[in-house]
């Protein structure tokens, strides 16, 4: 079995976690800092494979933005295209998607939520995602 098709396998279990996790049902903070876990503010049923690996977070209530950065043991054109495949039947729409084998760019909306996700080039084998998501 391919690296994509283990990506793709892999968000059935994500979306089963993260769906009830990620929901704002309580204070968004002005400014809070933390890794290895999705921020709640994150949308709900956003994916993530069960391979990737979260770094650094941030809620920033003030300006109604939230950041992770999230690794991946993929290259950057597979996990590119797990988003493209799984953000449409998860309700997210893509608004704009390009990108290289060393860059990619990713734009959505949902729910009057947008973001952005960039993946660069970490390595063989590796990638990193900066995943961005505007409420305001």
């Amino acid at each position: 079995m391919s690296r994509t098709q283990n990506l793709l396998i892999a968000v059935v279990a994500a979306v089963a976690v993260l769906g009830g996790a990620c929901t704002i049902s309580q204070e968004i903070p002005d400014l809070e800092f933390g890794s290895g876990e999705v921020p709640f503010t994150v949308p709900a049923g956003f994916p993530l494979p069960d391979v990737a690996v979260i770094g650094t977070t941030m809620i920033d209530g003030v300006n109604g933005r939230t950041e992770m950065i999230v690794n991946f043991p993929a290259n950057v054109s597979e996990v590119a295209a797990f988003y493209v495949a799984n953000l449409p039947i998860l309700g997210f729409e893509i608004t704009d998607s390009k990108g290289t084998d060393a860059e990619w760019d990713i734009s959505l909306t949902k729910d009057g939520v947008t973001g952005t996700i960039h993946l660069t080039f970490a390595g063989t084998g590796l990638s990193s995602g900066m995943f961005t998501f505007d409420h305001s």
